[in-house]
Parts: C-alpha cells; structure tokens; sequence
C-alpha cells in the first residue's frame, strides 16, 4: 500500500474549524543499510503557525506490504535534554498492506524518530519501502485514527483477495483453486534432480552391495566424477524414504561418510545451502548432517542437528563457524516423527543472512558479518556418527549457491504453477513455430546461459514416406432376407437419403422411359388394374436409361455365375401406383430361375444400381438408381478402344431411348481442359427436331457433348465425355495427354517428388528390344504404360516389333525413369504417337526418327497381388476372401542398394497401412513382414497401402523437439522437473494425432538414462484433466 492511512485521508474530508484537530504529517524514509531506514528530518512548524497551537503528536508505523513473517520493527528517537529512546512493535506474519499500529512513544512535541530497523531485512534490502510513519497531530486525528485503522486493513485484505481472482496475482491455495477450475492440479513433490549449482546429491536409496554404496548423483553429469559415500556402522538400507526408499541411522555409530573435498569448503563471499529429509525418532538428539571434526566441538565447520534446545524436544539447530565466529540459529519447533520434514541452512549474499528453513519457510537467520571462509578438513557426515541422532535421512543435497526455493521436493512453486495454468487457460494453435516459443517461454532457457534465447526447437521436417496404394473394393457376397446395400457397401440405410424418392423427381416424364427387351430375361405379366383417367398402365419392359444400363451388367454377371447360366426374371418396373421408385421406374424387382435371391441381391449391387434390398416378403429383389439423365448419348460407329474416335474421324450422335416424336433437341459441344475439338452439325433443317447430329473430331484430346430435350415447358439434358484419339504428330510437335499441343516435356515434371534410382521397376518383356540395360529401368507407372501400349498394338493388329531406349544425353527425366525414346518396325514415329496417346503418355515429341514418351512421377513403390491384379487394376474382392499382397521393391533391395532408412546401418523398413470408407472393413496380418494377407470383411471401398521412410528424420505426423545445435552436445543437461514441464506442454499442445518424438530432449536427462520408467510420470502425462473435490483449503508441511 503506498497511499496515505486512512485518518490523514478522512481529515481531508473535514472543514476549516476541525482543521487543526484532524492534522497530520507524513515523515519520509531513507535507505540507511539492508534492514534500516533512516527517518528524514521534520518539525511541527507549519503546523504551529497555521494553527498557533503546539501539536499534540503520536506516532503511527503502517505496512506498505504484505508481510509474510513475524517480523519486530524498532524505532529510536532523540528527544532534546534527555538520553535517546527507542519503542518496538511486533508485527505479526500475514499482516496485510495497509495494517496501522499506533507507538506508544515518543508522545512529546519535541521528540523526533530517527531511525526504523527490522528484524529481518526484507528480500530486496529496501526496508524503506516495506513502511509509512505518520504523524496524528490532534485529538480528531486520533480519533479517526481509531475509527479507521481497521477500514485499512480491510481495505488491504479486499486487495489481496481481489488479486487472488486472477491468475497474474493469485498465491497459495488461491492458485490451486483457479488449477482446479481448470481441472490441473500442482504437481506433486518430485526428488530433486541436477542442476549446475549441485555440488553433491544423495537419494539414499542404494541397495546392499552396491557400487559404491551410496551414490552421489551428480557423478552421471557431464565434467563431474561425484563424491560418493561409504557405509559406517549399521545403517539401515531400504527404509521407506520421502521418495521411495531412505536410511536409517538408529545406532551409535551409523552413518555416511563421504570423503572431504575442497568442493564442500565456503568461501568468504560464497553462498551455499545444505539440505535434506529428515523423519527423527522420539529420542532423536545428535547431527543430522555436519562437516565438523568434532560435530560437538569446536573448530571451522557446520552441524545441522535435531534435539533438545530451549526446551523443545526435537528442536532443530544450525551451528557453523570459521574458526573464529560462530553463528548459532534455532527453529524453536518440535519435528513431527510420523513424516518427513524438509531442512535447510544457507548463505544468500544478496542479504548477507545465514538462514534456518523448516519446510521451506525461514524459522531463524543471522547476519554472516563478520564469519569469514568456512574450511576444513572434515568429511561430510550423513546420520548419527556417535552422536544421538535417530530417524530416517533422505534426499540430501549440498548446493554452492543460496536457496529459498526448494521445488520440485516440496511441492510445485507457485511461479512454475502460475506458468503451466496460464498454458491450459489459453487456446494456441500447435503449429511448430507456436509450440517453440511457448516452450522457450515457459520451460525456460537451456544450457548455461540464462538468458539464451530459442534454445529448444521444435523441427517438423519429416523423413520421406515413398509408397504406393492400391483401392480394393470388397463385394457383398450375399444379402440376407431383409437386408438392404447401398452403392457405398451401407448396410441399412433408408432409400430415401440414398437415392431419393419419386416425389422429389419433379422433371419425371413416362414418356422418356425406355422399353427393355431381352428374349433371354422373362418378364411377369403386368397387374390387371382398372386405370384412371390419363393413367398409364403399368409395364416391367418400362424403365430409365440408368436401370436398363445396370440390368444389362446384371444379366453377364448372372449368366457368368451359374452353368447352365438361369434366366433372370423382371417382376416389376414401371408401376405409377407403386410406393417405391418403381412409380418412375427408376427401380425394379428382380428374380432369377437358379440363383439364390441372396446371391442374386449382391450380383444386382457389382452391377452398379445404388440401392439394393432382398424383400423377402415379395420373394423379390428390389433394385434402385440415382437420379440421372434421362437419354444416352449413343454414337455410331461406336469406339472399342481406349478413344472413342480419332482425328477426322466423323460419327452420329443419337439417344437411347428414342426422344418423344413432339420433343426438340439442342447439341452442343463443350470444351473439356486440353486441346479436345469437334464440330457438330445437328441433322435437319434449321427449325426441325433434330433427332440426331453428326460429330467430325478436329484436335486430339477430351471434350464433352451435351443434348437438351425440350418437350412442351421442360427440358431434360444428357452428356456424355468422349475422348478423340491422335492419328499423326508431325515432326517436332508435342502433345500432353490432354490434348495440349506446343508445350515442353516439362509441364509433367514436378521437381519436389522424391525419386531414389533403388525404386525403378525392371520392365522386361520379350516383344520389346532394349537399348541398353539401363532402358530397362522405368518408373512403375511407365512400366505400366508400356505394358498398356504393347496391348494397344496388338488389339490394332499392328505386327512389328517395339524399341525402347534413353536420350543421349541423358536427362533429368531419363535418369528418374520417366522418359523414353520409343520406336518401331512397322509404324513411323507419327503412326506410333496414335496408341502412344490413347494409352496416356503424359507427353510426347516427334523428334526425328524417335518418339519421346515422357510420364509424370508417380508411385515408386507397387503393391503386388496374384496373377491378374499385380499391376493398375483396382483389387476386386467379395466378403470374406483372402488375398496375399507383396511389395516392391523388398527392404532387403533398397538395403543393397544404399537407401538408408531409421536405423543407422539398415535399409528402410517396410510398413503395411491401410483405411476404408464408409462402412468398409479389411484387416491386415502384419504391418512389418513382406508379405501381408488382406482380409475383406464388409463391403464397400478401402485401401492398402505399402511405404518405406527413407532417412533418418521424424516419420510422418511426428516432431522432434530437440535441444538447438550448438546446444546438442553432452555437456549440456536438462533438469528432471524441467523435462517434466516440457512433456506437460507437449501433452497439451500437440496437435491431435500427431506423435512428438522427444528422444533428443531426453539424452540431455541424466537421471533417465537407463531407466525410463520415470519417462511417463501420470502427473506429467494427464490422459484426461482431474476432475474431484476441491483441494485442501490448508496445506501441511508434507505437501510442499
């Protein structure tokens, strides 16, 4: 608090006549030394001449800060004509900002105070900010005074709780209810791990017979051999400790020694802290811990002992000297012997006080003036060692620097739990650049320099995944009585969200319906039925073009799975009374004279209709469509290869079913990307129907043809994409598969693929001469062109044999695989580029005699089945089959061939994945071996896909976070609870489904190598927030 008390405010406030009575006079303060403050100079003067009346004064001493400790103020002061004087006031710990006390002298007129000492000098050594003096110089003063020192203090306790409401300012049990409300709770006290001002640690859990009996921890760190202890006399080993197992020290001569060492000597200027867990017995009396050659005597050293002083049992006492002084403090409390308490002594040069600690809170301090360099020859004793101590010892450690924080072995500070709350309170989103700086800012710097900055980093770059998929489609094999399958393999789902309802289909008009014929598919008769005016009758030969197009796939599949094939039966179509889809006869019901309607129900969903249920009840199969064009865009001459006509090639253009004779056509062609052309001529006179159009292909490449049927106010369309094949390319042109002409070979490339010459496939067919070996290696999707263009040749009828070799000179896309100088016997390069570009050639160039064929990167690593599905087709299963799947090329290939992968000195490892759609279901025997078994469980559309990680960087939806490079080396050391608050922040911010790969961070971990079992504490790594009843409003010693 540095405003005014509330008398001098309230005095204000009064008229001219209580002036004088309400007057008052704030006295300023000077720094003097780290515990005083000298009062500046003042007098009464002004008030004598205002008010021509000598004043009246007492003194009031109000705190300007909370004060934490029970702390005594001393104010002296002179007074003219008699010896000085001096008045103490004791002011209790937890008083708050603001907290008035009134001094019981001086009273005189003439009196001054001078100087203001403290009993402990505060933290930062500025006791003229911990105070007010101010001065009542009359009876109103006073009198307000008594009236409103309690407003103050009120008002200071409404501050400090006003603060606790927010995270910034909160403290204490405070904290832990904002941590609460978040569902994060502390973390609970942790051993103590290294840090560079360690000079030695004992855990005390050393098992009999160990190497050396009691190991000091710091000897795992780089640059430190350790100073480890020897066994004296009977110590019990394996004692319940504070954290895990301690030593018992219960006779005489039972103790630790460990060997003097100039590191446990303290010098002039040097600041130090001993420490340790301690459980007495009842009669405990002797050192706890000392460096003494007499832990009674006299002589340079220090004892930190439990026993009985100043007639407490149990009391603690910290003795050190130099030789010469000695200063000698005292806890004034009894230890309690059912837990273990926490001890510390230490120099802090900041305020120049040795100080006593009890559970981390100062119970006693000295100034060290005039104690000199502390150094002997005396080992360092851990227990009893002849003295009278009895108890349990654990976590000892000596420090070169002062302490007063004593986390993370009593518990989470409030500082580093303020930290880790203000994370959860906020969203950030987990993008690697966010994710480093919350780490530099929360976890601190690393390394030896505190003020670093950017000494973690988060690196995201990932090692290379190469792998290749494959679609698999698993088949129903079987539907049961009452189950229904949509296109996408769900069972169960309603028609209606599948493929709508015949209310939706407003455009619907049974004269666009087609009539199917087939003399081997038998129809049911229609039903009799009275027809309403207008009504249409009923017809199974009745359907839309979608239906028919499924019946005739459905009608092979059939005939296929029988022998003798059956004759499949229409029950039902085109039923304007039907409550189904049949009313626009975009569904039917089905049967079959041999096939179960189980079987008959699966083969009508291979045949592509959308919805398919066995209606048991009908003794049917029904079968449904999607909404789609009402026509098929039908032309003759139709193609039978891979392009449906070529260049200068003509043909008509009609639909299927025949349009209403009252109908009008409109065609027209619509440009698809690329260089595809036609010119389209719709027959007739201008004004007439147009029922048919005649179609000339003029450029190479894909275009779509659309019709509009107009009949009275509705029109209906149909399209179609055809695709026109390349019958010459001159010398020196170019050509893209789509059709785009005049373009380099470099609009295929794509400089950031990854290409290892390990991956190329070895293409070696006998109807092909081989320029060299190395025209033999190609990238696998070229493989497959090839394969696809000797296939082409020979549906054409073409003999003659095809050359394959490589440009000389070589070029980047030659050296990947993926382009070739092509040639042949019998066709000229301009002959050849026509099955060359109906196959997909991403590009091609005539040049000379040669034809360039270049191909886009594509999947490097193939996934290979039986004979029939090892390359390009989509793996056709039904529910329930089996099928071997292989990879290529092995990990044993890539190994010989120099591709490194995660293991320094092996080969990249083989890894299987693979995923479904919608309800699809497929399992896989490894993930790892070479050769998997894909099991089809439901139906629908899934993937499988073979891949390697080349390299040694993080695999895919990983980061590493690592220490920065200059900070990577062995001499650098991360603290345990710091490796801890930077797991807690990975915990919370990783992106979901994302994997951190903090192997870097955890080499810089002493204490976790060779034991990982404390890699994954549950309180570092939450798999939910806490949620339960609100902590403790106290907190006890034990809890930190």
């Amino acid at each position: 608090m540095t405003g005014p008390i509330a008398a001098r405010r309230m005095g204000r406030r009064l008229t001219a006549p209580f002036e004088r009575g309400a007057d008052t006079l704030p006295l300023g303060l000077s720094l003097f030394t780290s515990s005083q403050a000298s009062v500046d100079t003042y007098d009464f003067t002004d008030h004598t001449a205002r008010f021509d009346a000598a004043p009246q004064p007492r003194y009031v001493l109000a705190t300007a800060r909370d004060i934490d400790v029970d702390t005594t103020v001393r104010l002296d002061y002179d007074e003219p004509g008699a010896p000085s004087g001096f008045t103490v006031v004791t002011v209790p710990a937890g008083s708050v900002a603001g907290t008035s006390f009134l001094l019981e002298a001086p009273v005189s007129a003439t009196a001054r105070l001078t100087l203001l000492t403290m009993g402990t000098a505060p933290f930062d050594n500025r006791p003229e900010l911990c105070w007010t003096l101010t001065v009542l110089l009359g009876n109103t003063a006073k009198l307000l005074w008594a009236v409103g020192a309690e407003r103050d203090q009120l008002r200071g306790h409404a501050v400090r709780t006003f603060a606790q409401r927010h995270l910034p300012s909160a403290a204490g049990l405070s904290l832990d209810l904002i941590g609460h409300d978040l569902g994060v709770p502390r973390f609970p006290p942790q051993p103590y791990g290294f840090d560079a001002e360690t000079v030695a640690l004992y855990h005390l859990g050393d098992a009999a017979g160990a190497v050396p009996p009691v190991a000091d921890l710091t000897a795992g760190f780089p640059g430190r051999a350790g100073f480890p202890g020897e066994l004296a006399g009977t110590v019990q080993l394996g004692v319940a400790g504070r954290y895990g197992q301690a030593m018992g020290f219960r006779e005489p001569g039972a103790a630790v020694r460990i060997r003097t060492t100039a590191a446990f000597d303290i010098g002039a200027e040097d600041g130090f802290t001993v420490e340790c867990f301690v459980r007495p017995d009842p009669d405990a009396d002797g050192p706890v811990l000392s460096r003494r050659p007499a832990p009674d005597g006299d002589g340079p050293g220090w004892v930190l002992r439990v026993g009985r002083f100043d007639g407490l049992d149990r009391n603690v006492r910290f003795v050190i000297s130099d030789g010469t002084t000695v200063i000698d403090l005292c806890a004034e409390v009894s230890l309690p012997t059912d837990r273990f308490t926490h001890l510390a002594a230490g120099f802090d040069r900041l305020t120049g006080h040795v100080s006593l600690f009890v559970d981390g809170v100062v119970k006693d301090f000295r100034f060290r003036f005039p104690l000199g360099a502390v150094v002997t020859t005396a080992d360092l004793l851990i227990g009893a060692a002849g003295g009278g101590f009895r108890g349990v010892v654990d976590e000892v450690r000596i420090s070169s620097t002062a302490r007063a924080d004593f986390s993370p072995a009593l518990g989470e500070d409030d500082e580093h739990y303020r930290r880790r709350l203000a994370l959860f309170r906020r969203w950030t989103l987990p993008t690697p650049a966010n994710l480093a700086a919350v780490l530099n800012e929360l976890a601190g710097p690393i390394g030896s320099d505190p003020e670093a900055e950017g000494t973690l980093v988060v690196d995201d770059t990932n090692a290379t995944l190469v792998r290749g998929t494959r679609l698999v489609h698993i088949r129903p094999k079987v539907l049961l009585p009452g189950e229904s399958i949509d296109a996408a393999g769900r069972r169960g789902v309603a028609e209606a969200t599948v493929v709508g309802s015949a209310a939706e289909e407003d455009t619907f008009d049974p004269a666009l319906l087609l009539r199917y014929d087939n003399e081997d598919v038998d129809f049911d008769p229609p039903p009799v039925r009275a027809l309403e005016p207008g009504e249409r009758p009923p017809d199974p030969h009745l359907v839309q073009i979608g239906v028919a197009q499924c019946l005739d796939r459905l009608f092979a599949l059939a005939g296929a799975a029988t022998a003798p094939p059956g004759r499949l039966l229409i029950s039902s179509a085109y039923d304007p009374r039907a409550a189904d889809l049949r009313a626009t006869g975009r569904a039917v019901l089905l049967g079959h004279s041999s096939l179960p309607l189980g079987r008959l129900a699966a083969l009508a969903h291979r045949a592509g209709f959308d919805f398919v249920a066995f209606r048991a009840g009908a003794g049917r199969v029904y079968a449904a469509t999607a909404p789609g064009d009402y026509f098929a865009i039908e032309l003759t001459p139709a193609g039978t290869g891979p392009t449906d006509l070529d260049v200068g090639a003509t043909a008509t253009l009609s639909l299927r079913p025949a349009p209403p004779v009252d109908a009008f056509l409109r065609w027209l062609v619509v440009p698809a990307d690329g260089g595809g052309r036609a010119t389209l001529t719709p027959a007739g006179n201008p004004g007439s129907p147009h029922r048919t159009a005649s179609l000339e292909a003029t450029a190479a490449g894909r275009l779509i043809v659309k019709v509009d049927v107009v009949r009275g106010r509705h029109t209906v369309s149909a399209t179609r994409s055809l695709r026109v094949g390349l019958t010459g390319l001159a010398e020196g042109g170019k050509i893209t598969a789509d059709g785009t002409t005049g373009v380099d070979s470099s609009v295929v490339d794509r400089p950031e693929a990854f290409f290892d010459p390990a991956f190329l496939a070895d293409h070696d067919d006998p109807r092909v001469d081989y320029g060299s070996d190395a025209a033999h290696k190609v990238q696998p999707a070229v493989a497959e062109l090839l394969d696809a263009l000797l296939a082409e040749l020979a549906r054409r009828g073409t003999g003659g044999r095809l050359s394959v070799s490589l440009p000389s000179p070589v070029t980047p896309a030659s050296r990947q695989g993926r382009q070739l100088l092509l040639r042949h016997s019998v066709l000229t390069p301009s002959g050849l580029a026509g099955p060359a570009f109906a196959v997909g050639f991403g590009h091609l160039e005539h040049q000379g005699t040669d034809l360039v064929v270049t191909q886009a990167p594509g999947q490097l690593v193939q996934v290979r089945g039986p004979e029939g599905i090892e390359r390009g087709a989509v793996i056709e299963l039904e529910e329930g089959d089996t099928v071997d799947l292989t990879a290529k090329p092995t990990t044993a290939a890539l190994h010989d061939a120099g591709v490194t992968g995660q293991v320094p000195g092996a080969g990249p490892r083989l890894g299987w994945a693979s995923g479904t759609f919608d309800n699809a279901a497929i399992t896989l025997t490894s993930t790892t071996q070479p050769t998997s078994t894909l099991h089809a469980g439901s139906a629908g559309t899934a993937w499988v896909q073979a891949g390697y990680l080349v390299g040694g960087e993080p695999t895919p939806y990983t980061f590493r976070v690592r220490p920065r490079a200059d900070l990577d080396t062995p001499a650098t050391v991360i603290t345990k609870d710091r490796f801890d608050l930077i797991m807690n922040i990975l915990n919370v911010l990783h992106p979901v489904g994302v994997e951190v790969d903090t192997a870097a961070i955890r080499a810089h971990v002493v204490e976790l190598q060779g034991d990982l079992s404390q890699v994954n504490p549950d309180f570092t790594y939450p798999k939910f927030r806490v949620r339960g009843p609100l902590p403790r409003q106290a907190r006890g010693p034990a809890d930190g």
